[in-house]
């Protein structure tokens, strides 16, 4: 938590994750009370590995405007 507060952005992957289910398994998501832009991607687990590939794909290109961003 310390670490996300002193961010300058955080990043959430989406993946489906419900923050109750994780706040109610005891566990607290820094996202839930911090803002936080959430790439929205899709959960790979499970996948096939062709859709897997996809989302790493859009991950690397996520984090390659990512740093452009910062850079600027």
């Amino acid at each position: 938590l310390d670490m996300a507060e002193r961010a300058d952005k955080i990043i959430t992957m989406g993946c489906g994750v419900n923050l109750d289910d994780i706040e109610h398994q005891g566990g607290v998501c820094p996202a839930s009370f911090l803002e936080a832009e959430d790439w929205g991607l899709e959960d790979p687990k499970g996948q096939p590995i062709e859709k897997v590939r996809r989302i790493r794909d859009e991950i690397r290109s996520k984090v390659e405007q990512l740093i452009k961003e910062i850079a600027e």
